[in-house]
């Protein structure tokens, strides 16, 4: 190593020790502007919403021993042969937080232009409200 090596190399540490400790704290999460009330309750996944359409809902509400039951008609406005989605209902308590019994995906064909009915059923008699997603099969 030559003489000036050494000089050169204590040089560069220090400054990277002085930049290390000067380092920027972590950013601070941006708040969602969408509140929780603003989400929709029908939701449609990887652009299903140009090909199928929904009706309003029938609702039974929970009561102190009955789960809530929630109804959905469906409809696919795609032309062609019949489109294959996963769906699945969401509960959630009157705090707005979801219920630990949310259910998992289930399949379904929908022929074109032919009503189908969705149906979910809260495990939880807390059940206080609902939200339907929509994706296309996998």
């Amino acid at each position: 190593m030559s003489s000036k090596t050494v000089p050169i190399a204590g040089v560069f540490c220090i400054v990277m020790g002085v930049l290390a400790g000067c380092t920027k704290p972590p950013a601070a999460m941006r708040q969602d502007r969408l509140e929780a009330e603003d989400y929709p309750q029908k939701v449609a996944l990887e652009g299903l919403h140009r090909a199928v359409v929904v009706g309003d809902p029938i609702v039974t509400p929970s009561t102190a021993d009955i789960p809530m039951r929630v109804t959905v008609p469906v409809r696919s406005v795609h032309s062609g042969a019949a489109l294959n989605v996963q769906y699945r209902f969401e509960f959630f308590g009157p705090d707005k937080r979801p219920l630990r019994s949310n259910l998992g995906w289930k399949f379904i064909s929908l022929e074109p232009r032919v009503q189908m009915f969705l149906e979910g059923n809260a495990m939880e008699a807390a059940a206080a409200d609902w939200r339907l997603i929509l994706r296309p099969a996998r």
